[in-house]
């Protein structure tokens, strides 16, 4: 019974990830209209402080931007794009927490993980 309920859990917490991703992927709010999630990003200039203060639409589409200057010819197909964009939003978001006013901005920290990642 407590292992039905453990694998019950491990499929909801699953979906819902899954659900949450597919939410993200689709649309964000942007100026009080939905766009696309590739579209719209600001914020390929600002420093890390500047990318955790906004929301994770604008941080996917911007990541998208760069994703698909690093991979023009490998990638053909937004649905091909989105998972590095996604990455890179991540690698991105983890390499700014806590970052403080100031320091390397997000074009620069987007080259190290695209280094990183080894596209």
């Amino acid at each position: 019974m407590k292992a039905e309920r453990s694998s019950m859990a491990l499929v909801v917490c699953i979906f819902l990830s899954l659900f949450a991703t597919q939410a993200l992927a689709s649309q964000w709010e942007k100026d009080g209209e939905y766009i696309e999630w590739y579209q719209g990003g600001t914020l390929h200039s600002v420093s890390g402080h500047g990318w955790q203060e906004t929301s994770q639409g604008n941080q996917l589409a911007t990541a998208a931007d760069f994703a698909a200057t690093a991979l023009a010819g490998k990638v053909s197909t937004l649905e091909e794009l989105y998972p590095f964009a996604n990455d890179l939003r991540a690698c991105i978001t983890e390499a700014t927490r806590g970052a403080e006013i100031g320091g390397p901005i997000v074009s620069e920290i987007a080259a190290a993980c695209i280094t990183l990642m080894k596209w």
